[in-house]
């Protein structure tokens, strides 16, 4: 599952690009869990799609473009981690940003069924147990 799991969020990266938070949702599964970063001040954690849904608003209000990159993917037995950044513009600024965060993909059938993000590629990766 690893190489097809790598592919998985590749494509899921590529979709939330072009179709926003449906074409990350396309990738995963309807009961999914999503842990934001330990930061967040809201939810600790969100269930299904509509809950994915409410995060990604909260994460991109303050965004006039929102996209994150990878940087690298790598497999943590039947997990994966991205190593990347939130980059875009801060809304009504026109100031670009570029920040390093991290996340954990575990999937079920082919699909995400839990992700969990960091603010640090080191916390990410430590979680993950690559550390």
């Amino acid at each position: 599952m690893s190489e097809e799991a790598i592919k998985i969020i590749r494509q899921a990266f590529d979709d939330f690009g072009s179709h926003g938070i449906e074409g990350l949702l396309a990738h995963t599964s309807p009961d999914v869990v999503v842990y934001p970063f330990p930061e967040w001040m809201e939810a600790p954690m969100y269930v299904g799609h509509q809950g994915y849904r409410e995060l990604i608003d909260g994460w991109t209000e303050g965004f006039d473009e929102f996209v994150p990159e990878i940087h690298e993917l790598r497999e943590a037995g039947d997990q994966v981690v991205w190593l990347g950044w939130n980059t875009g513009r801060i809304r009504g600024t026109n100031l670009p940003i570029r920040q390093p965060v991290g996340g954990i993909f575990l999937f079920r059938d082919g699909q995400v069924a839990e992700s969990r993000f960091f603010m640090t590629w080191e916390e990410a990766l430590e979680a993950a147990g690559l550390a």
